[in-house]
């Protein structure tokens, strides 16, 4: 080939690698200023918060997908999503749903918060106190009137969340009260949302449910101490307060150096101050 000839071939092919280059370089930028998350249907609003703050701050697209532990999990271990936010042990789905080792061995968990489960009875009803023994008489369906437990002849009215919401809260609150193995009892009504939940027991006087305790609203009911014990942060870090739920933040190990701004943003002072307002305890300096 002459060299007159070789010159505009190799401009053209210069040009083309420039233009290849630039539109790598664009793809690349793309993909840091956006993060794509599943979350839990529980407590959902806590990582929105987080997300809308950081989102505007650094400017972030962030698409949250509200499926529940069970899909998140899924779609994590899929690739489809950089991270999922979960209110359930992160080990205890991976061994439930039988996940390939390989795909989650290098996956990291971060504890971001732990928020009390409250208890909620019917103002008129004159007990503020119950044992944790008398909690689990209740929702094993062993006791069926407030006046066995020492409060007026009333029958006991439950409501719980329903399963099919995959609620973190609903499964730590069956481990502290029936156990592991046991079953919460099948004679109170199943709810979708607190919201339901409240306005079942504000209108029952023999009403009680629990929550997280950033879902109660004083129109619901007042919240019971266990064992004498309220819930607050000192009562959760000491473990003195015996109903909680942990939320976890999981991602592949591999985009950890993409999603560092993002976890720098939750573990730091602006992140921790965005969960103790939603009165969850932040427990990532713990």
């Amino acid at each position: 080939m002459k060299p007159s000839t070789l010159l505009p071939c190799v401009s053209i092919f210069f040009i083309f690698s420039l233009c290849f280059l630039q539109i790598s370089g664009h793809a690349s930028e793309a993909d840091q200023s956006e993060l794509k998350s599943a979350e839990c249907k529980a407590e959902y609003f806590l990582i929105d918060e987080l997300n809308k703050q950081f989102s505007q701050e650094h400017n972030v697209k962030h698409t949250i997908s509200r499926v529940g532990n069970k899909v998140g999990i899924k779609l994590l271990a899929a690739e489809k999503i950089d991270f999922a936010f979960l209110s359930m042990p992160p080990h205890k789905l991976i061994k439930k749903l039988k996940l390939d080792s390989e795909k989650t061995k290098n996956w990291k968990v971060l504890r971001i918060a732990k928020s009390p489960i409250v208890v909620v009875i019917n103002r008129n009803n004159p007990l503020s106190d119950i044992s944790h023994g008398n909690l689990k008489k209740i929702y094993k369906g062993i006791a069926g009137n407030w006046s066995e437990l020492g409060g007026h002849n009333t029958p006991i009215k439950i409501a719980t969340i329903a399963p099919n919401v995959e609620s973190g809260i609903r499964i730590d609150f069956k481990h502290a009260t029936v156990g592991m193995m046991g079953k919460l009892t099948e004679k109170g009504k199943e709810f979708l949302s607190p919201k339901s939940l409240g306005a079942y027991v504000a209108q029952n006087d023999g009403g009680i449910t629990f929550m997280a305790l950033n879902s109660h609203r004083d129109r619901y009911g007042k919240i019971a101490s266990i064992n004498g014990v309220k819930p607050d942060r000192s009562s959760i870090l000491n473990g003195s307060y015996p109903l909680a739920t942990t939320y976890y933040l999981v991602y592949h190990g591999e985009n950890e150096t993409k999603l560092k701004p993002f976890l720098d943003y939750v573990t730091g002072e602006k992140g921790q101050s965005i969960i103790s307002k939603e009165h969850i305890v932040d427990i990532v300096a713990q």
